[in-house]
């Protein structure tokens, strides 16, 4: 979630208070765009991403009480925004887990991630702290994102690159948001600099399409991936029309809102963005290291392996 989604997040949780609580390596695409249509995905993203299903709270056996969860609602997710110190120590963090007793450079020796929070810019930076004495520092990004971190050879030069994500949960629409960097060490000062990507940028880390959009017609919506010269058609229903559509909407910048590292035989980074908001499908792509540089791969209906 940006910063301007900050307050969508905060009347999110007062009312919960109220309430109570495929993967391919492909040749890059042509320059010329190339149709492809999509059966319609009628399932709401927000139910399998960030949330819990009413059958998983029924089945629960005890329910908190409360205080408990006044208590939950204030350190999760606000607390954690201004949060600053190593994320591993950070109690209430949804994903603390996944900072525990990390090696993401292969050496043997454990890496620590410090988070520091600017709240006059209500941004945050996050500092790898490598067991070799290496660091690597992210450039600003929102207070709101949460970070992932994965490794993997991309290149093949024997040294791990290092990719970190910023997810925004807490939005109302998760998959229209997220920062995405890739980080390459540079063997003889030991370095870490950021790779480019054949993506377009948006204001912090956010890399993605420029989308463009026809006028919907009998509850079709053709766009165009400008840059991967891919056109797709859409078929929505008149609830999304009258919800979320605006007649006006030409041209948006859709980002990646989730990646990941695949393959542990041969890295490939694997990308995730949502043409369309609160709307499927999820679509899903490689960046390939190809003669020194990542191209765009095959793209299709995917979501992420991890999600299981």
């Amino acid at each position: 979630m940006k910063k301007k989604h900050k307050l969508g997040a905060a009347i999110l949780i007062i009312m919960i208070m109220l309430v109570g609580c495929g993967n391919k390596i492909d040749d890059p695409l042509s320059d010329n765009p190339v149709e492809f249509s999509m059966e319609t995905n009628s399932n709401n993203p927000e139910d399998s991403y960030g949330t819990t299903s009413n059958e998983e709270i029924n089945n629960n056996e005890e329910t908190p009480d409360a205080e408990d969860t006044f208590e939950e609602v204030q350190t999760s997710p606000f607390t954690i925004w201004e949060y600053e110190g190593y994320v591993d120590e950070c109690d209430g963090y949804t994903w603390q887990e996944e900072f525990f007793d990390c090696d993401y450079d292969g050496d043997g020796k454990n890496d620590r991630v410090k988070r520091s929070w600017d709240g006059g810019k209500q941004t945050a930076i996050y500092e790898i702290e490598f067991g070799n004495g290496d660091k690597l520092t992210t450039p600003d990004g929102p207070e709101t994102g949460f970070p992932h971190i994965q490794a993997g050879d991309l290149d093949g030069d024997g040294a791990k690159e290092i990719l970190i994500i910023l997810t925004y949960d807490t939005s109302t629409d998760p998959y229209s948001f997220g920062d995405m960097w890739l980080f390459d060490r540079d063997k003889d000062s030991g370095e870490y600099a950021e790779v480019e990507l054949p993506l377009v940028k948006d204001e912090y880390g956010g890399k993605g399409f420029n989308v463009d959009y026809d006028k919907p017609q009998d509850n079709k919506i053709r766009f165009t991936l400008r840059e991967a010269g891919l056109s797709m058609t859409e078929e929505v229903d008149a609830d999304y029309l009258s919800n979320w559509w605006t007649d006006d909407l030409s041209t948006q910048l859709r980002v990646v809102f989730y990646a990941e590292i695949i393959d542990n035989s041969k890295p490939v980074l694997r990308c995730y963005l949502e043409p369309l908001h609160r709307w499927g499908p999820m679509l899903g792509f490689n960046l390939n290291y190809v003669g020194g540089e990542y191209k765009i791969g095959y793209i299709e209906r995917d979501t992420p392996d991890s999600w299981g």
